[in-house]
């Protein structure tokens, strides 16, 4: 009997900590973006997508049939966020995210070279619905932000604050600086290489892993 009660102790202690990992009343947060890669990397051309635009690198297109999957800050999968696709035109709508909380955003691709391309981004969802792309920048800024942050700090970044790094980030990365996705390290390093050129992305980088960001770097 004590063995039954303590088990099923554990049980419910288990249960009590995904609170965390679920999405808030009402179903969760549900996050709608597109994804992008380097034309030069993509298996496949859908559109042209030879601009620049906020976070976006000129020559990034979109991606088709990609799977993206989201992760809690822990790295555990976030419970009730489905794996999904992304459509012809790189779109994609992921359900059950944790309102104020960060969510890792992972998505996995055929590469031009037959390898598979790994793009990520961070995402705070502050209310019931947001956007979020991922793309080179974001890759770049959440690769760096998660082996550079505990979990506890990645929780209380600042949405804003996150998306004007990258912002500043894809201003100053040039077509060298732009990382194989297919090879595992090569975001971080590409990182290190615009912050090492920018003062800009240096003294954002510095402001958020030193909590003292104040979204003022656009």
């Amino acid at each position: 009997m004590r063995s039954q009660l303590l088990a099923l102790t554990a049980v419910a202690t288990m249960l009590a900590g995904c609170d965390s990992l679920i999405g808030s009343l009402g179903g969760g947060a549900t996050v709608t973006g597109t994804l992008k890669a380097p034309e030069t990397q993509t298996a496949a051309i859908f559109a042209n997508g030879a601009y620049r635009t906020s976070g976006t690198l000129a020559g990034e297109t979109a991606v088709s049939g990609a799977e993206v999957k989201a992760y809690t800050s822990a790295g555990s999968p976030v419970v009730g966020a489905a794996t999904v696709k992304t459509s012809t035109n790189g779109s994609f709508e992921i359900k059950g995210l944790p309102s104020g909380r960060t969510v890792l955003l992972v998505a996995t691709a055929k590469a031009k070279n037959g390898g598979t391309m790994t793009l990520s981004a961070l995402i705070k969802p502050g209310g019931v619905s947001a956007i979020r792309d991922l793309n080179t920048a974001s890759t770049v800024v959440a690769e760096k932000l998660k082996a550079s942050l505990t979990a506890e700090k990645l929780d209380a970044l600042v949405q804003a604050d996150v998306d004007s790094l990258e912002d500043t980030v894809s201003a100053n990365m040039d077509t060298a600086d732009i990382p194989d996705l297919t090879v595992s390290g090569q975001a971080l390093a590409s990182f290190d290489k615009v912050k090492n050129k920018s003062t800009q992305v240096s003294a954002g980088f510095q402001a958020i892993t030193g909590g003292t960001a104040t979204a003022a770097l656009r």
